[in-house]
């Protein structure tokens, strides 16, 4: 999405997803070293340097995040935060 051959210009007829049009020779360097490396290390490792450029160079960022809220009443038991109702066939009232 972020590779500048993705980038659309009237000489690819405004196709591409780098709708941004951010183009640097070093990302595009990295994807393509991503997208031919098959060891799953080393795969990481590309992965790592592709998030290091993106998180310095801030080409993107996204204005929109989904927020999930939970109420949990006091006088309940045995529920913790990072749970659904899933478990709610464990929770009584104090």
């Amino acid at each position: 999405m972020l590779q500048s051959k993705e980038i659309p210009t009237a000489q690819n007829n405004w196709r591409g997803n780098n709708r941004a049009r951010y183009a640097s020779p070093e990302l595009d360097a990295l994807i393509d070293k991503y997208i031919v490396t098959l060891d799953g290390k080393d795969r990481l490792e590309d992965a790592k340097e592709i998030t290091r450029h993106i998180s310095e160079n801030l080409p993107v960022m996204g204005l929109l995040y989904r927020v999930d809220l939970m109420l949990i009443a006091d006088r309940l038991v045995n529920v913790k935060a990072e749970t659904t109702v899933r478990n709610a066939q464990d929770w009584d009232v104090k």
